[in-house]
C-alpha cells in the first residue's frame, strides 16, 4: 500500500511531521484511495489520473462521495 500511496499522492514528499498531522493526512489519503478504487466510471484510468480528475472536477468528486 505504501508504494500506491506514494505514486498516487506523492506521500514521501510530504513535509508534515509535527504532532498528529502526519497520521491525520495518512488517514485522509487512505480514505481517498479507497474511494478512487471503488470508482467504476473510469476503470481504464490509473489511480493517479483519477485523483487528478477529482481534484479538477467537482462533479466527479461528488460522485465519488468525497
Amino acid at each position: 500500500m505504501h508504494w500506491v500511496l506514494d505514486v498516487t499522492f506523492r506521500e514521501d514528499d510530504c513535509l508534515v511531521h509535527k504532532g498528529d498531522a502526519a497520521r491525520n493526512l495518512s488517514a485522509i489519503r487512505k480514505f481517498a484511495l479507497s474511494a478512487l478504487r471503488l470508482d467504476k466510471r473510469h476503470p481504464e484510468r490509473s489511480l493517479r489520473r483519477r485523483r487528478k480528475l477529482a481534484d479538477r472536477h467537482h462533479e466527479y468528486r461528488v460522485e465519488l462521495g468525497v
